[in-house]
């Protein structure tokens, strides 16, 4: 304990927090500010609003997979006959008479059960229709994205077919940033992104059938254009082009309610959480009630925070959407020694998770220990209440603090009790599960937590016969537990206080 203790610089019970306000270290800020590189210019997205955004996106995507087959149809047929869907005056420039005309678009749209949905996004012509699709790729896009931190070419690098089924999901692609070239490489994901990428390639499909394209060949996310109800680009073998949403009308935030993204007092509080020494409040992109503007480098820096350290998360549906991609990413990347030749690549997503899981690790140690308004009971929150708290630590000691996470001096991991601080695997749990934390001495206990596991351990000890071992088992279990909360009662601590 002395090693953590030496490197905590205390300041007085009256400071709020650990957060240095610009105006009065100004000088930290802007050196802390100046030498940030460039993954740490991107913001870990909040909680609040990432869950949102992944909300909104599964919605959408989720009414498009429930219309995708009547609108491949649709395609199909405007792409084999030239009068369908099409505007009175394209059909008169083609050489047809009124009475030869074809269904306009609504009318067309009708025949295929597509009223509905194209209403909801104004899609009325053939033009609006392409840009409809172009968003529609983009949050595609945007899925693959957030499920696997891939960089912006890595996923427009994809081509149909990339999705890998065996052993969990992977999705193969290639990469050539910094190694001068192509080279074949794969992501951990999870099946969240199978709506995503079977929308992709139905649309990739078609436009790749419409031109001849060699499916193998054919991009994910091949551009729309090439269907020609817009001004369709030159079609070049050695050169494809694909839908890199380089302008706003091309997004699909647009279809999504984007007053959920609006910045908010407990987004700032988070950001600051994350990264204390930047003076958020003060930058104009973050301000109150502004939208959040999402970057792919943001995408890949919050995966790979909230999969290492799932205590950053307090949204339970976030934590529940990004548990089992968390899982696999863990296992496949940081645990796999012999796979470590296929991400040689510095800027491949298993490096940024592998690197930012001590800093991870430690932003959580600070706020859900250190920084804890509650009582910490167990041997090593006894120790934090006693050394450590009330205080707030300055930059130079939170830089050591994450250094000693790196080294493996410290670890930190969340528990239904609190969390554990133990840096070798667990071997207690295997004799007495939970209730194994209450006599650990690397345990901490929180009474809120403590209080809500023997509720439910009670209420699940009422479904079992009361006269079968497993019945016997639990009350022991249950048995240790409220001694435990005896315990802290007797010392005062009944309300968690000191």
């Amino acid at each position: 304990m002395s090693a953590l203790l030496s490197n905590f610089l205390l300041l007085g019970e009256d400071v709020v927090g650990f957060k240095i306000l610009a105006n009065a270290k100004g000088d930290l800020v802007d050196r802390k500010l100046a030498s940030l590189g460039e993954d740490e210019q991107h913001p870990v997205i909040p909680p609040r609003i990432f869950s949102n955004l992944l909300n909104e996106l599964f919605m959408f995507l989720s009414e498009i997979q429930e219309n995708i087959a009547n609108l491949e149809a649709f395609l199909e047929k405007i792409l084999s006959e030239e009068r369908f869907a099409r505007s009175v005056s394209m059909q008169r420039k083609l050489g047809y008479s009124r009475k030869q005309f074809g269904p306009h678009f609504d009318e067309a749209a009708e025949q295929y059960q597509l009223c509905h949905i194209f209403k909801k996004y104004a899609v009325t012509t053939l033009p609006k229709l392409s840009s409809f699709l172009t968003r529609i790729q983009h949050g595609c896009r945007l899925y693959i994205h957030i499920y696997t931190g891939m960089r912006n070419a890595e996923a427009l690098s994809l081509k149909l077919g990339c999705l890998r089924r065996s052993n969990g999901y992977r999705i193969l692609g290639e990469t050539s940033k910094l190694i001068g070239q192509r080279k074949a490489v794969s992501w951990v994901t999870t099946n969240d992104v199978v709506t995503a990428i079977d929308i992709a390639e139905s649309l990739a499909r078609i436009v790749g059938k419409f031109i001849k394209l060699d499916r193998s060949k054919t991009p994910l996310f091949i551009s729309m254009g090439y269907l020609g109800f817009s001004t369709a680009p030159e079609l070049k073998a050695d050169q494809i082009i694909v839908n890199n949403a380089g302008t706003k009308r091309s997004e699909v935030y647009s279809y999504l309610d984007t007053k959920q993204f609006e910045v908010t007092d407990s987004d700032l509080d988070h950001l600051a959480k994350v990264n204390p020494f930047r003076a958020w409040e003060s930058e104009q992109a973050f301000a109150i009630g502004r939208r959040w503007r999402f970057t792919t480098h943001q995408f890949r820096r919050s995966l790979a925070f909230y999969v290492a350290q799932s205590a950053l998360v307090s949204l339970p549906s976030l934590k529940r959407q990004l548990k089992h991609i968390g899982r696999e990413m863990t296992l496949y990347y940081c645990q796999t020694k012999e796979l470590e030749a296929d991400f040689k690549s510095s800027e491949h997503f298993s490096r940024i998770l592998r690197d930012k899981k001590p800093e991870a690790d430690a932003i959580a140690y600070i706020h859900d220990l250190l920084m804890s308004q509650d009582a910490l009971h167990g041997a090593h929150g006894k120790f934090v209440e006693k050394n450590v708290k009330p205080g707030v630590l300055l930059n130079e000691a939170r830089g050591e603090l994450i250094k000693q996470f790196k080294k493996g001096e410290l670890a930190y991991k969340e528990t239904p009790l609190g969390a554990c601080t133990t840096l070798e695997p667990c071997d207690k749990k295997a004799m007495r599960e939970i209730a194994a934390c209450v006599s650990c001495e690397l345990a901490v206990i929180k009474l809120k937590k403590l209080d809500y596991v023997i509720e439910q351990q009670q209420a699940f000890i009422d479904t079992l016969n009361e006269y079968s071992v497993e019945h016997r088992s639990e009350m022991a279990e249950l048995a240790v537990l409220q001694g435990f909360r005896k315990r802290i009662g007797e010392m005062g601590g009944v309300n968690g206080s000191h």
